[in-house]
């Protein structure tokens, strides 16, 4: 992958998971969690906790319980405040 950084592919292999694993919905979060700032680390953080409880919890498998929104908010938060 000549014309992608190492850095970049170093993010994607990190969040590899969250993007196979979370509906579309979640996917502008996680292309700005790639980014190496307060944002993006906090942004990380928030969406490890979120696969951890909706994915990991659940042998893999999808299953926010109806908190989709909620999630969403939260994270939508710390993207416009931070």
């Amino acid at each position: 992958f000549k014309d992608i950084s190492s850095n970049t592919l170093k993010a994607l292999r990190e969040r590899f998971v969250l993007y196979v694993k979370m509906p579309e919905s979640f996917y502008q979060y996680i292309e700005r969690s790639e980014k190496n700032d307060k944002i993006g680390d906090t942004l990380t953080r928030e969406l490890y906790q979120i696969f951890d409880e909706c994915v990991f919890a659940n042998n893999g498998r999808w299953n926010d319980n109806g908190r989709q929104a909620e999630m969403l908010e939260k994270l939508k938060r710390i993207y416009n405040i931070i």
